[in-house]
């Protein structure tokens, strides 16, 4: 095992899951035991020292963060990206998963016709949407809009939404289109 390339390969899959991963996913993703993930973890932590960046680790995951170096001016800078008004963009992805709950990024990004993944990942940071692994493909993400949302549109639930039923069938169509022209 070439040390110097499997830290590098650690730092690459934490930072393109972009979350928490399971030390038992990364032992698997990374054809590598328990013992060899704890050196590589340890080594890479030590890498980011003086960075931006830090690694995380509980007992039983690890994943990407904030480094406590630059943590006040990340929550300033987040602070003002969360307090302004939502942008078209951002506004016509949220529209897009509150009509069509349990929708994936491709599918946001082919009713779009844009690459959504800036507008998901702010809506994510605002709380507005959560997100969860694809059960139809572990690659991927389906994105739901987010309790907290539902309570700041006064609703209990999507079908309260303005012309749910109407709009609820378009977002079908074309979705069932897609995959046909497929």
């Amino acid at each position: 095992m070439d040390i110097a390339f499997m830290i590098k390969l650690l730092e690459a899959v934490l930072f393109v899951e972009g979350g928490e991963i399971l030390r038992t996913d990364l032992q698997k993703k990374l054809s590598i035991k328990e013992d060899e993930l704890a050196i590589l973890a340890t080594s890479l932590r030590d890498v980011l020292q003086d960075r931006g960046i830090a690694l995380l680790e509980t007992e039983s995951s690890l994943c990407l963060t904030t480094s406590s170096l630059v943590a006040k001016e990340m929550q300033r800078i987040h602070e003002d990206e969360l307090s302004g008004t939502l942008s078209k963009g951002q506004m016509e992805t949220l529209t897009i998963i509150l009509y069509k709950t349990g929708i994936s990024k491709p599918q946001i990004d082919y009713i779009r016709g844009v690459n959504s993944g800036t507008m998901l990942r702010n809506l994510l940071v605002r709380g507005l949407i959560e997100r969860e692994e694809d059960p139809k493909d572990k690659r991927g993400y389906i994105y739901r809009a987010s309790i907290n949302l539902y309570a700041h549109l006064g609703i209990t639930r999507k079908e309260e939404l303005p012309e749910y039923d109407d709009l609820s069938v378009i977002t079908e169509k074309t979705l069932v289109s897609e995959v046909s022209d497929a």
